[in-house]
């Protein structure tokens, strides 16, 4: 990801809300509270300018969310693994989970690339699927019930 200073950090949109935060203070915040993702988290560890770039409800969201036993992954994090795994990552509230794919439609957000896999998965459906089964050892056992009902199809 490019890690340009107007989009938010922490959901890729390009939105007009954006403010300038302390790094340290977000760093401090996502570390205590957040369980580490892949794609988000390891771009806020890594920030090495001195403001972060935050909009205002990403921001409202990471300050209401209060340390938990079971840390949860980050809201976009958690929308990337719920896609492209489904079932792997637990599940979100719906507002936070459509704000999160809205960020993503929105042309220009920094995390949409991220999905390129996926399109080139579902482009071409049948002959993918069946080499991502094939090269994963032709399990019959799926996490998710929509991902074994997929493979189902794609066997018969």
């Amino acid at each position: 990801m490019t890690e340009a200073p107007h989009h938010c950090v922490l959901c890729g949109s390009s939105c007009g809300d954006l403010s300038q935060h302390p790094s340290p203070s977000i760093v401090e915040l996502v570390q205590h509270r957040y369980a580490r993702g892949p794609l988000v988290y390891p771009v806020i560890m890594g920030w090495e300018e001195p403001q972060m770039p935050v909009c205002r409800l990403c921001f409202h969201q990471l300050r209401r969310t209060v340390k938990q036993k079971e840390r949860r992954l980050l809201p976009m994090d958690a929308t990337v693994l719920q896609t492209i795994v489904p079932g792997q990552a637990r599940q979100q509230d719906s507002r936070t989970r459509e704000r999160m794919c809205a960020a993503l439609r929105k042309p220009g957000n920094s995390y949409s690339k991220s999905f390129e896999v996926v399109r080139v998965l579902l482009s071409n459906r049948p002959p993918t699927l069946r080499l991502w089964w094939d090269l994963n050892l032709q399990t019959e056992f799926f996490v998710h019930k929509g991902t074994a009902r997929v493979m189902r199809k794609l066997k018969g």
